[in-house]
């Protein structure tokens, strides 16, 4: 199993990673609106261009950091070294999600024919429909 040592856990939108593995590659987690990657290189700069492992989130860039750290050995763990889909977007989260999404556009899309929405109105939108948006 390869050892993965963290250089830096850091950011909000996006929250990102970086670091290195024990066989000298470098590796670059980033999250980011409703999606995360994970990208290894010969270099950090590789890493950052890679998108070897992707996967969404209902969180976006808003991970506290050691919730995104926890998120990262998550993503370690299930898909980088057991081959399995995204770890933390499971079926009732994915229903969840999109159940919201369509509930918000509901409430939108009429308003919007009319007139331009506020920020602010659709902020209380997604919040009533999504509670834990930016929370």
């Amino acid at each position: 199993m390869t050892k993965y040592t963290i250089t830096h856990n850091f950011g909000m939108c996006p929250n990102q990673i970086q670091g290195h593995t024990d066989d000298g590659r470098h590796f670059y987690f980033r999250g980011r609106h409703a999606a995360w990657s994970l990208g290894f290189g010969k270099t950090h700069d590789e890493a950052v261009e890679a998108y070897d492992y992707e996967g969404d989130i209902l969180k976006g860039g808003y991970f506290e950091l050691q919730e995104w750290e926890a998120f990262f050995w998550d993503v370690i763990d299930n898909c980088v070294e057991k081959g399995r889909p995204n770890p933390s977007m499971r079926a009732a989260d994915i229903r969840d999600y999109q159940k919201a999404l369509q509930d918000i556009h509901d409430e939108i899309r009429p308003r919007a024919i009319e007139y331009a929405i506020p920020v602010d109105d659709v902020i209380k939108i997604i919040r009533k429909h999504h509670p834990d948006w930016m929370s």
